[in-house]
Protein backbone atom coordinates (compact mmCIF):
# COMPACT_ATOMS: atom_id res chain seq x y z
CA UNK A 1 0.00 0.00 0.00
CA UNK A 2 2.80 2.41 0.91
CA UNK A 3 4.59 1.80 -2.35
CA UNK A 4 1.42 2.60 -4.26
CA UNK A 5 1.03 5.90 -2.39
CA UNK A 6 4.68 6.82 -2.94
CA UNK A 7 4.35 6.12 -6.67
CA UNK A 8 1.18 8.20 -6.80
CA UNK A 9 2.90 11.14 -5.10
CA UNK A 10 5.90 10.90 -7.40
CA UNK A 11 3.78 10.88 -10.54
CA UNK A 12 1.50 13.65 -9.36
CA UNK A 13 4.51 15.86 -8.47
CA UNK A 14 6.14 15.12 -11.81
CA UNK A 15 2.88 15.97 -13.63
CA UNK A 16 2.58 19.29 -11.77
CA UNK A 17 6.08 20.19 -12.85
CA UNK A 18 5.35 19.39 -16.50
CA UNK A 19 1.97 21.15 -16.75
CA UNK A 20 2.21 24.88 -15.96
CA UNK A 21 -0.57 26.50 -14.00
CA UNK A 22 -2.58 29.42 -15.39
CA UNK A 23 -0.54 32.01 -13.47
CA UNK A 24 2.71 30.48 -14.68
CA UNK A 25 1.52 30.58 -18.29
CA UNK A 26 0.56 34.26 -17.87
CA UNK A 27 3.99 35.05 -16.44
CA UNK A 28 5.58 33.18 -19.30
CA UNK A 29 3.60 35.11 -21.89
CA UNK A 30 4.39 38.45 -20.20
CA UNK A 31 8.08 37.59 -20.34
CA UNK A 32 7.86 36.71 -24.02
CA UNK A 33 6.31 40.14 -24.63
CA UNK A 34 8.70 41.98 -22.32
CA UNK A 35 11.92 40.36 -23.56
CA UNK A 36 11.90 41.88 -27.08
CA UNK A 37 11.10 45.32 -25.62
CA UNK A 38 14.00 45.11 -23.20
CA UNK A 39 16.33 43.77 -25.90
CA UNK A 40 15.39 46.65 -28.21
CA UNK A 41 15.86 49.20 -25.41
CA UNK A 42 19.29 47.74 -24.61
CA UNK A 43 20.35 48.02 -28.26
CA UNK A 44 19.23 51.67 -28.39
CA UNK A 45 21.17 52.48 -25.22
CA UNK A 46 24.29 50.73 -26.52
CA UNK A 47 24.04 52.64 -29.82
CA UNK A 48 23.63 55.94 -27.95
CA UNK A 49 26.66 55.12 -25.82
CA UNK A 50 28.76 54.33 -28.90
CA UNK A 51 27.58 57.58 -30.51
CA UNK A 52 28.48 59.53 -27.37
CA UNK A 53 31.95 58.01 -27.54
CA UNK A 54 32.29 59.19 -31.16
CA UNK A 55 31.76 55.76 -32.72
CA UNK A 56 29.26 54.66 -35.40
CA UNK A 57 28.42 58.22 -36.45
CA UNK A 58 28.03 57.47 -40.19
CA UNK A 59 24.34 56.45 -40.10
CA UNK A 60 23.31 59.59 -38.18
CA UNK A 61 21.57 62.46 -39.94
CA UNK A 62 22.54 66.11 -39.54
CA UNK A 63 19.70 66.69 -37.07
CA UNK A 64 20.76 63.66 -35.00
CA UNK A 65 24.38 64.83 -34.99
CA UNK A 66 23.31 68.31 -33.84
CA UNK A 67 21.20 66.78 -31.07
CA UNK A 68 24.14 64.60 -30.00
CA UNK A 69 26.44 67.63 -29.99
CA UNK A 70 23.96 69.57 -27.85
CA UNK A 71 23.73 66.69 -25.36
CA UNK A 72 27.53 66.48 -25.16
CA UNK A 73 27.80 70.26 -24.61
CA UNK A 74 25.29 70.10 -21.76
CA UNK A 75 27.17 67.20 -20.18
CA UNK A 76 30.50 68.98 -20.58
CA UNK A 77 29.10 72.10 -18.87
CA UNK A 78 27.95 69.97 -15.94
CA UNK A 79 31.38 68.36 -15.68
CA UNK A 80 33.16 71.72 -15.75
CA UNK A 81 30.81 73.16 -13.14
CA UNK A 82 31.46 70.26 -10.79
CA UNK A 83 35.22 70.44 -11.40
CA UNK A 84 35.26 74.18 -10.69
CA UNK A 85 33.23 73.65 -7.52
CA UNK A 86 35.70 71.04 -6.26
CA UNK A 87 38.67 73.26 -7.12
CA UNK A 88 37.14 76.26 -5.30
CA UNK A 89 36.49 74.09 -2.24
CA UNK A 90 40.11 72.88 -2.31
CA UNK A 91 41.40 76.46 -2.66
CA UNK A 92 39.26 77.61 0.28
CA UNK A 93 40.58 74.73 2.41
CA UNK A 94 44.18 75.57 1.49
CA UNK A 95 43.59 79.24 2.31
CA UNK A 96 42.32 78.22 5.75
CA UNK A 97 45.47 76.15 6.30
CA UNK A 98 47.70 79.00 5.14
CA UNK A 99 45.83 81.38 7.46
CA UNK A 100 46.35 78.99 10.36
CA UNK A 101 50.07 78.73 9.56
CA UNK A 102 50.36 82.51 9.34
CA UNK A 103 48.58 82.84 12.68
CA UNK A 104 51.04 80.43 14.28
CA UNK A 105 53.98 82.23 12.71
CA UNK A 106 52.65 85.61 13.83
CA UNK A 107 52.14 84.28 17.34
CA UNK A 108 55.75 83.07 17.52
CA UNK A 109 57.10 86.39 16.21
CA UNK A 110 54.84 88.32 18.58
CA UNK A 111 56.01 86.30 21.60
CA UNK A 112 59.65 86.81 20.66
CA UNK A 113 59.03 90.53 20.22
CA UNK A 114 57.29 90.70 23.62
CA UNK A 115 60.15 88.91 25.28
CA UNK A 116 62.73 91.13 23.59
CA UNK A 117 60.91 94.36 24.35
CA UNK A 118 60.30 93.58 28.01
CA UNK A 119 63.93 92.72 28.72
CA UNK A 120 63.12 89.04 29.09
CA UNK A 121 66.27 88.04 27.21
CA UNK A 122 68.28 88.08 30.44
CA UNK A 123 69.55 84.73 31.58
CA UNK A 124 67.65 83.63 34.60
CA UNK A 125 67.53 79.85 34.20
CA UNK A 126 63.74 79.82 34.74
CA UNK A 127 61.09 78.18 32.58
CA UNK A 128 58.22 80.55 31.75
CA UNK A 129 54.81 79.14 32.57
CA UNK A 130 52.58 78.48 29.54
CA UNK A 131 54.78 80.18 26.96
CA UNK A 132 56.71 77.11 25.87
CA UNK A 133 60.01 78.96 26.19
CA UNK A 134 62.80 77.67 28.36
CA UNK A 135 65.76 79.72 29.42
CA UNK A 136 69.35 78.59 29.74
CA UNK A 137 72.18 80.58 31.21
CA UNK A 138 74.54 81.78 28.52
CA UNK A 139 77.70 83.84 28.56
CA UNK A 140 76.20 86.88 26.81
CA UNK A 141 73.13 87.12 29.09
CA UNK A 142 70.52 86.33 26.38
CA UNK A 143 67.52 84.08 26.63
CA UNK A 144 66.81 81.74 23.69
CA UNK A 145 63.69 79.56 23.34
CA UNK A 146 64.33 75.86 23.85
CA UNK A 147 63.05 74.91 20.42
CA UNK A 148 65.85 76.99 18.93
CA UNK A 149 68.50 75.32 21.10
CA UNK A 150 67.56 71.68 20.42
CA UNK A 151 68.68 69.96 17.26
CA UNK A 152 65.68 68.64 15.21
CA UNK A 153 67.00 65.04 15.23
CA UNK A 154 67.24 64.82 19.02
Amino acid sequence: METILERYERYSCAEKQLVPTASESQESSSWTIELPKLTNRMEVLQRNLRNSMGEDLDPLSLRELQHLEQQLDIGLKRIRTRKNQLMLEAIAEMQKKVGACLDVGFLIVYRVWLLASSGAFQASGVVEEGSGYQTRPTTNNTRIPSWMLNHPNQ
